[in-house]
């Protein structure tokens, strides 16, 4: 189901557009369970899973369901949320806009969508491996321009259990695309301050200084893993300041000095699917309960220090930014919006 938040005066409600008479209980019901230490659930409409968000503005955003295939759209603040499309029921993993019209979504079978009208009509640019080489899981999305893009997961073929790191290039808007080498799959692709893209999959942390240059490998954790394990990481305001958090264990590695060293600390049991600085010294993490009380983790103190939210949430899955607020979006229709 899908649930609504409150932070008082820092948190907005969101929820699906099921009837106005949601949103105003939804208000309502957050009013009266105010609290000042973080996330306050209010009331639940819908079902889907929410597995990803990509904000455009403060108003404009974007979020998918894990499985149903779903696009949802929000113009207002995601006070509301319109379903505009419904592409194939598997299960997508990344999506971006470069605009408020161009974007893409990826996903498993080698799916890949692109839109030019703000998500209303999506194109199929999808990969098509032979059959032999199985299904082609396409885990991490980025697009420099509204030409020129990669995506990359593995194939794996589920009778045979064989499986390859696959990593593809298009220069052409995803029309066409050429594979390429990559050390590990990745789960994600993020551009850095600098420019750089930043890739993160199997225990590893990957750099690369253009769409065309080589991956350097900067991190490879201790936990490596044959499923990714790092799937989201986020820049201080230092220079070189980097900290990465590692789903299944965790651990947050931590560099000061653009990854050439690495420290490590654990902030939960639990998995970590997201994290992000939302403001000077402020950084949010977020993930699943499934080992110890506690999804929702705070830093003031620009990541040498956390703290566990008292509050219980629902799985979260992703976080994104706007210029003001924090989105985030996960299990049952999750969804939030707090003030930066």
């Amino acid at each position: 189901m899908i649930r609504g938040l409150f932070l008082p005066s820092r948190l907005l409600v969101l929820a699906m557009p099921h009837s106005k008479s949601y949103l105003i209980l939804a208000f309502l019901a957050c009013l009266s369970c105010q609290q000042s230490d973080g996330f306050v659930i209010g009331v639940s409409i819908g079902t889907d899973h929410l597995h990803d968000v990509e904000a455009i503005s403060n108003k404009e955003a974007f979020a998918y369901s894990y499985g149903t295939g779903n696009i949802y759209h929000s113009n207002d603040g995601g006070r509301g949320w319109n379903r505009l499309a419904h592409l194939d029921s598997v299960y997508f993993e990344q999506i971006q806009f470069i605009d408020t019209k161009t974007g893409w979504i990826c996903g498993e079978q080698g799916k890949i969508y692109r839109t030019v009208n703000g998500g209303i009509d999506w194109e199929d640019i999808s990969i098509n491996l032979p059959e032999h080489e199985g299904n082609l899981l396409l885990y991490a999305l980025y697009f420099d321009d509204e030409l020129h893009g990669i995506v990359a997961g593995m194939s794996a073929n589920f009778e045979t259990r064989k499986r390859k790191v696959r990593l593809y290039q298009t220069k052409n808007g995803g029309r066409n695309w050429t594979e390429k080498e990559v050390p590990t799959m990745l789960m994600n692709i993020v551009k850095g301050p600098e420019s750089e893209l930043w890739g993160m999959g199997s225990g590893m942390v990957l750099v690369k200084e253009n769409m065309d240059a080589p991956w350097k490998t900067v991190l490879q954790s201790d936990s490596l893993r044959r499923i990714a394990d790092i799937r989201s990481l986020d820049f201080g305001m230092e220079k070189g300041h980097v900290i990465a958090a590692e789903f299944s264990t965790g651990k947050l590695h931590i560099s000061k000095d653009h990854g050439k060293t690495w420290t490590t600390q654990a902030i939960t049991k639990n998995r970590v699917r997201s994290i992000i600085r939302y403001a000077d010294e402020d950084w949010l993490a977020v993930g699943d309960l499934n080992k110890e009380s506690g999804n929702v983790y705070w830093s003031h103190d620009d990541g040498l220090t956390w703290q566990r939210d008292s509050l219980k949430y629902p799985d979260i899955h992703r976080l994104a930014l706007s210029r003001n607020y924090v989105w985030a979006v996960g299990k049952d229709g999750y969804s939030a919006r707090l003030k930066r």
